[in-house]
């Protein structure tokens, strides 16, 4: 009976250390935003922003939000403007995709 007990101590202790085995290890990036930390559209989008002071700009796709620039914020910031946002997701979405469209015409003009 003793050895039985003894057998069995291994898949015991297994066992209750199994939920831990399943737990992943967080590490801390230091925050998460729409940019990816590149210094080029940082400085182009902050440069857009302050060009445009003032102005309902390029920058902001929706109404509910002028001069709202996705490219800065943080995408929690992003997720709460997508949150307070009105209209159906079909209506948003045909939105920005028309802004971006709008946008990307302005800038290969500028660029000629």
């Amino acid at each position: 009976m003793f050895s039985l007990a003894i057998r069995n101590a291994p898949r015991a202790s297994r066992s209750a250390l199994s939920p831990l085995a399943a737990v992943q290890a967080r590490t801390y990036s230091g925050g998460s935003n729409m940019h990816g930390n590149d210094p080029d559209v940082i400085e182009k989008e902050v440069h857009r922003n302050k060009t445009k002071h003032g102005e309902k700009h390029e920058s902001a796709p929706h109404d509910h939000a002028p001069g709202w620039n996705e490219l800065l914020a943080s995408v929690s910031e992003a997720n709460v403007k997508a949150d307070k946002a009105e209209g159906t997701p079909a209506e948003l979405q045909k939105s920005t995709v028309d802004f971006l469209k709008a946008r990307d015409k302005e800038a290969a003009n500028n660029s000629k």
